[in-house]
C-alpha cells in the first residue's frame, strides 16, 4: 500500500508526463507554429523562434535621426573660432613700462619723422611723440603714420636721405627716364603728307639740273 508521500511523487510524475505530451500552439506573423513542451528538472524549453523584421518606415526614421545627430564630417557646418581683441591701451601700458626701464626721456620740438624704406616707400609720422635712451641705442616713435612714396614727398626730404637714400633717389630718376625714352612718340604730322613734299622737291631738284 502507497503511502501519501508515494502518492504525490506519482501524481507529480503523471504531471510531468502529461505536460511533455502537451502540444502549445504559438502565434508568430500571423502563422500558428508548433512546438513541443518539455519539462525537463522543472524548466520548459520551447522551439527558438525567427528574429522579428524592423518595420522599413520606422528604419528610416531612426536613420534620419542619427544623421541629425552627427558631428563633424562631410557636409557638416565649421565650427566658428572666436577671436579675442586684445586692448590696445593695455599694450601701451606695457610698452611704455619697457621703455621707463630703458631709460628713455621725450624729445620735444620733433615736426615729422620718415622712415625710408628698401622699396623706395617712406613712412611719414606727422608731429609724432619721440622718446629716446642714447645710452641703450633705443629710439620710440608714436603717432598716426602714413605710407607715401619717395617722389610725394620730395623736395623737403632730400635733406634727410643719406648716402643710401640719395643713391636709391638717383635709380627711381635714371629708371623714370628709361620709361619715358621706351614710350613711342606722339605723331605730329600726317606721313602722306610729307611724302608727297619729298617727292615734290627731288622732281623741282632733277629739273634745276642743267641737261648737256
Amino acid at each position: 500500500m502507497k503511502t501519501g508521500k508515494q502518492q504525490a511523487q506519482f501524481l507529480i510524475l503523471l504531471a510531468a508526463q502529461e505536460a511533455t505530451n502537451q502540444i502549445v500552439h504559438t502565434s508568430t506573423g500571423g502563422r500558428t507554429e508548433r512546438a513541443s513542451g518539455e519539462l525537463f528538472r522543472g524548466v520548459r524549453k520551447t522551439e527558438k523562434q525567427p528574429p522579428a523584421t524592423m518595420n522599413a518606415e520606422k528604419l528610416k526614421k531612426l536613420q534620419a535621426q542619427a544623421a541629425e545627430v552627427r558631428i563633424g564630417g562631410k557636409g557638416m557646418p565649421r565650427r566658428k573660432k572666436k577671436i579675442v581683441h586684445t586692448n590696445s591701451a593695455v599694450d601701451d601700458k606695457k610698452l611704455q613700462l619697457s621703455l621707463k626701464k630703458l631709460g628713455v626721456n621725450t624729445i620735444p620740438g620733433i615736426e615729422e619723422v620718415n622712415m625710408i624704406k628698401n622699396d623706395g616707400t617712406v613712412i611719414h609720422f606727422n608731429n609724432p611723440k619721440t622718446q629716446a635712451s642714447l645710452a641703450t641705442n633705443t629710439f620710440a616713435i608714436t603717432g598716426h603714420s602714413e605710407t607715401k612714396q619717395i617722389t610725394e614727398m620730395l623736395p623737403s626730404i632730400i635733406s634727410q636721405l643719406g648716402p643710401e637714400g640719395l643713391s636709391q633717389l638717383k635709380k627711381l630718376a635714371s629708371a623714370a627716364v628709361a620709361e619715358d625714352d621706351d614710350d613711342v612718340p606722339e605723331l605730329t604730322e600726317n606721313f602722306e603728307e610729307a611724302s608727297k613734299k619729298e617727292v615734290e622737291n627731288i622732281t623741282q631738284k632733277v629739273q634745276e639740273i642743267p641737261v648737256s
